[in-house]
């Protein structure tokens, strides 16, 4: 016991060394982007699981997660989720006033994740072009819209809105995708 909690007193002093204590400590509790190889084919992949895509406690919990391949280079397909069980239709951004509205279907239904210890999420996967989520991944304030059902609920993230932890994993992502051969 006396070792776990030395453990965990050293990896809350080791993230809060860093340049922002809040940055420091999502990127230790939540994946990063990593490069992965297609078993099928060989393609190089860049993928980052979905993370909270919320600014506060005010707002719906929203997970917001991203991959690209070189299969597809000018596409980013992007995962959004909400927490319960419901139908997604549609996605959109607002990116510095810019609107990204013509995010296209890439999965034929709503994923359903049941968990035991906590609440169960709904998860669809779209496609957008790679200069269309570039806009959104340099955005100082970018509002999420998630399309469910009959309605829809509304998350920000980006600089403006420095308490959501996708913040923390554009750069990293976007950094690969472009070293590797993502070009707009």
């Amino acid at each position: 016991m006396r070792l776990l909690g030395g453990f965990l007193a050293a990896l809350l002093v080791a993230g809060c060394a860093g340049s922002g204590t809040h940055h420091t400590m999502n990127n230790i509790f939540t994946p990063n982007a990593e490069v992965l190889k297609d078993k099928y084919d060989g393609a190089t992949i860049v993928q980052q699981e979905p993370v909270n895509a919320g600014a506060g406690v005010g707002e719906p919990w929203h997970v917001l997660g991203f991959d690209w391949s070189t299969k597809t280079p000018q596409t980013v397909f992007v995962t959004a989720g909400i927490v319960g069980t419901t139908r997604i239709g549609g996605l959109a951004f607002n990116a510095d006033g810019t609107k990204i509205e013509n995010i296209k279907l890439a999965s034929e239904n709503t994923d359903f994740e049941r968990s035991q210890h906590g609440p169960s999420t709904s998860y669809r996967r779209f496609s957008m072009s790679l200069q269309d989520f570039l806009l959104v991944a340099r955005a100082k304030d970018v509002k999420m819209r998630l399309s469910t059902g009959n309605t829809y609920s509304v998350s920000s993230f980006g600089p403006a809105n420095p308490n959501a932890i996708v913040n923390s994993k554009f750069k990293g992502f976007t950094d690969k995708v472009l070293q590797i051969g993502g070009s707009i």
